[in-house]
Formats: C-alpha cells, sequence, structure tokens
C-alpha cells in the first residue's frame, strides 16, 4: 500500500456520504468516506491516504 500525506481543502455531504477534496503535493485528490464514519476531517486538516497499487492509474500528457 502507498501511503501519502494530504491536507483538506474542502468536504460536503451528499446524503450518507461525504466527498473530500484534498492536497497532496502538486496533485488533487478526490476522496469518498461513507457519513456514518466515526472519523469526520477539518478542512486543514492534515490526513494520511492509502492506496492500493491495483486501485492506481497512471495518466500521462
Amino acid at each position: 500500500m502507498y501511503v501519502f500525506e494530504a491536507v483538506v481543502n474542502h468536504y460536503i455531504s451528499r446524503g450518507n456520504v461525504l466527498r473530500y477534496t484534498l492536497s497532496c503535493q502538486d496533485v488533487v485528490l478526490k476522496s469518498e468516506a461513507l457519513f456514518r464514519s466515526f472519523t469526520l476531517f477539518d478542512e486543514g486538516q492534515k490526513v494520511y491516504v492509502g492506496i492500493e497499487p491495483h486501485n492506481i492509474l497512471e495518466i500521462r500528457d
């Protein structure tokens, strides 16, 4: 698993899902978490994101 440090830029509630926009160096990541999660993150908060290698898609210019 790859783990990255990121910062929460923004979040919005969509029913039972929280949608997060995160910054990781020069990359913007979007993530969704079930609203029933016990951990909610605030804007500006530092978080760690784990991504399994089989879930990574490389896009090149």
